[in-house]
């Protein structure tokens, strides 16, 4: 599943190994993600592209978290939580 509006604001997929890597790692799949989320691993392989090495996740997960906002609302009396487009990785906030 891919959401339209990615593509219509010229996001594109980042290197598919290293999509696979992130989305594994952080148990998510690609349309939990909102755009801003897609835009980050976007930016994230360009700047290692940039210095000349390959995206490497280790690195991505000492910059980034994952920082989800599941909607909630009721569904025939039963309240469940919505999971698409309510992810985006943020940068980690110093500690």
């Amino acid at each position: 599943m891919v959401f339209k509006d990615f593509f219509s604001c010229g996001l594109r997929f980042p290197d598919i190994y290293f999509l696979h890597l992130v989305l594994e790692t952080f148990k998510v799949q690609l349309h939990h993600l909102i755009p801003n989320g897609i835009l980050t691993l976007n930016k994230f392989c360009y700047a290692c592209e940039t210095y000349g090495a390959p995206p490497n996740l280790d690195s991505f997960c000492a910059y980034y978290e994952l920082q989800c906002q599941p909607k909630r609302m009721d569904v025939d009396g039963v309240k469940v939580e919505l999971q698409f487009a309510s992810c985006a990785f943020m940068a980690k906030r110093s500690q």
